[in-house]
């Protein structure tokens, strides 16, 4: 899907929004999905809307792993990445317990958003300093 078509989706109304943070594991992902206020995901959608609109007419082009061309969005196929259906799996009942404990851990999160027809964005981000955001008492 281009980026277009992205935007029509989340300029929909009465959108479903969940929020998942996963954490990898020897053995596989968990994932944990808290509670969250609906205004929280209000703002993280207008914030998404307004960093996706600075690239809007960006050339989209195939994913090279060796680098990238100024002006550009490399997308790929969901195909290319490797464990991607281990990761979707693990977001079956994400747990809403003990969040804060394995924050310092978690790996990524992924906003899942759904619209009434039952069309999913998954928007991933890497977490690399999460735990320098926890505060622990």
């Amino acid at each position: 899907m281009d980026l277009n078509g992205v935007c029509e989706i989340l300029n929909e109304n009465n959108l479903e929004i969940t929020l998942y943070f996963v954490r990898k594991r020897r053995d596989g992902y968990i994932s944990y999905s808290p509670e969250v206020d609906q205004t929280i995901y209000t703002t993280l959608l207008r914030c998404i809307k307004e960093y996706i609109a600075n690239y809007i007419t960006y050339e989209q082009v195939g994913f090279n792993p060796t680098g990238y061309r100024d002006g550009t969005i490399e997308i790929c196929n969901y195909n290319y990445v490797g464990n991607y259906e281990e990761v979707l799996n693990c977001f079956d009942g994400g747990n809403i317990e003990n969040v804060e404990d394995e924050a310092e851990n978690f790996s990524f999160y992924c906003l899942k958003i759904e619209n009434n027809a039952g069309y999913e964005l998954k928007l991933f981000r890497r977490v690399t300093k999460f735990k320098d955001y926890i505060q622990k008492e």
